[in-house]
C-alpha cells in the first residue's frame, strides 16, 4: 500500500513568508490610502500642542484598508517615539462588545493590571486618570458592534485630550447615536472608496512580492484572483484566495500557482448553488457587459451545472425582463447570441 505521504514536494514552499497574506498583516508601505493617512494623522496633530484633536468617523465597505489606515498612523506614532507624549489605543469592538470588555481590554493596554473586581465605573475613572496625565489616541475597530453606545459619552466626557477615532463598515452608524453624543463627538467624517481594479492588482502584487518565492505564479491565475478580489471589492478575498491556490498548488506538486488551481479555490471560497445562479449570472454580465452562454458556462466553472441549466437560466432572466439578447456574426462559426444587461438592472 502507498504511504498517505508518497508525491510530497520536497524543493519548498512557494509560500516564503505567510504573514504577508494575512487579514490583519500590516505592510511597510500602506499604498492608495496615503491621503487618508495624511487625514487621520492631521486629526491627531493637535495633541501635540497640549490641546483635544478631532474626533473621526471612518465609514465604508469591508477590506478596503479602514483598519490598515488607522493602524498605520498608530504605528507611525510608536516608530517615532511619539507615544511617549500620547497614548495609543486601538480597540476591536467586535471581540469587546461590552462596555466592561472595552474598559478592561483599554485597562491592558494601558499595562494596568489591577483590575478583579472592579465595577465599569471604577475602570473608567481609572482610565481617566492614567490618560490625563497626558493624552490619547482611542480607535474602536468596529464601533458598531458594541452593545451600548453609552461609553462614547464617558470617554469624551472623563477624558480631555484626546483624538477618538471611530471605524465602522455601517455608513449609517451617526444616524444610531444619541443626539448627546453625537454633540459632543461631532466627529470629522472619511468615506473610503473601493479599490479600483489596478489598484486592487497592485495591492495584491505588493502582497505576492512578500509572500512568495520568485515567479511562484502564472499571469492567468493572478488575473482571475484579481479580477474576482476586484468584483468583491474586498481585497481580503484576493489574499484568502492567494493563500489558497498555493496551496492547492503544493498539494498537485505544481512548482507554480496555475489557472486551475486559481479557479479551483475560487469555487471553493464562492461555491454556487443552484439558487443563486440566476444572481450570480447578472453579476457575471454586469462585469462582462455581454456573455454568450458557453462563455457563462466556463466562467461558473462548475461540472455539476450543464449547458442546458444555463439555457433555462438565462431563459428565466428574459422573462423577468433582466437580461437582452443580440445576435453577433461570427464568421464560419455563424451566429452566435450574446446576453447583456437591461439598462434599468445597471
Amino acid at each position: 500500500m502507498a504511504s498517505l505521504f508518497d508525491n510530497i514536494k520536497t524543493s519548498g514552499s512557494l509560500i516564503t513568508d505567510s504573514s504577508a497574506l494575512d487579514l490583519d498583516y500590516l505592510p511597510k508601505l500602506l499604498i492608495f490610502r496615503e491621503s487618508e493617512q495624511i487625514y487621520i494623522a492631521d486629526c491627531i496633530k493637535p495633541l501635540f500642542n497640549n490641546i483635544s484633536g478631532k474626533n473621526l468617523l471612518i465609514t465604508g465597505s469591508p477590506g478596503i484598508g479602514k483598519s490598515a489606515a488607522v493602524r498605520f498612523v498608530l504605528r507611525e506614532l510608536e516608530e517615532q517615539g511619539l507615544d511617549e507624549e500620547i497614548f495609543s489605543l486601538y480597540i476591536n469592538c467586535w471581540k469587546n462588545n461590552t462596555e466592561h470588555k472595552l474598559l478592561l481590554e483599554i485597562c491592558s493596554l494601558l499595562k494596568y493590571r489591577f483590575t478583579s473586581n472592579k465595577t465599569s465605573s471604577e475602570l473608567l475613572t481609572v482610565i481617566s486618570k492614567i490618560i490625563n496625565k497626558k493624552s490619547a489616541v482611542i480607535c474602536l475597530d468596529e464601533v458598531d458592534k458594541l452593545e451600548d453606545y453609552s461609553i462614547l459619552y464617558s470617554l469624551v466626557e472623563e477624558i480631555y485630550k484626546k483624538t477618538i477615532i471611530l471605524v465602522t463598515n455601517n455608513t449609517n452608524f451617526l444616524a444610531a447615536l444619541d443626539k448627546r453624543i453625537y454633540s459632543r463627538l461631532t466627529p470629522e467624517i472619511i468615506n473610503f472608496k473601493k479599490y479600483s481594479y489596478e489598484e486592487t492588482k497592485k495591492i495584491l502584487n505588493q502582497r505576492i512580492s512578500l509572500a512568495f518565492q520568485k515567479d511562484s505564479i502564472e499571469q492567468e491565475a493572478f488575473e482571475e484572483i484579481a479580477v474576482k478580489s476586484s468584483f468583491e471589492k474586498d481585497i481580503r478575498i484576493g489574499l484568502t484566495l492567494l493563500k489558497e491556490s498555493a496551496n492547492l498548488a503544493e498539494l498537485k506538486n505544481s512548482f507554480k500557482i496555475k489557472k486551475e488551481h486559481a479557479l479551483e479555490a475560487i469555487q471553493k471560497l464562492f461555491p454556487l448553488p443552484t439558487a443563486g445562479l440566476e444572481q450570480f449570472i447578472v453579476s457575471l454580465l454586469k462585469e462582462n457587459k455581454e456573455l454568450s452562454t458557453k462563455e457563462i458556462l466556463e466562467k461558473l466553472n462548475n461540472p455539476d451545472i450543464s449547458y442546458r441549466q444555463i439555457t433555462r437560466l438565462i431563459s428565466k432572466l428574459k422573462n423577468k425582463n433582466l437580461i437582452s439578447t443580440k445576435i453577433l456574426t461570427k464568421g464560419a462559426k455563424g451566429n452566435i447570441p450574446v446576453y447583456f444587461l437591461k439598462q434599468t438592472t445597471l
